[in-house]
């Protein structure tokens, strides 16, 4: 089983009012959101949002915490 995730920052509004289809497509489109035996996750910074996939085939998967969203350990 893999999970694999990637965290995304906010864009300026004004910054985004520039950007190419090429920029828009980098910092908005989510490409990989189902693949066999994976949870994908993209965690954004707009509204601290969390979008993601989990396609078991064959095994099972273990939906967990990504490290952002972790709380730090107490010792």
């Amino acid at each position: 089983m893999k999970t694999n995730y990637e965290v995304r920052y906010a864009s300026n509004p004004v910054d985004a009012k520039s950007y190419d289809t090429t920029r828009l497509r980098h910092d908005f489109l989510i490409e990989r959101v189902f693949a066999p035996n994976e949870v994908n996750m993209v965690y954004s910074m707009y509204d601290r949002m969390v979008v993601g996939g989990a396609m078991p085939v064959g095994e099972s998967l273990l939906l967990e915490a990504i490290d952002p969203l972790k709380a730090p350990a107490v010792r």
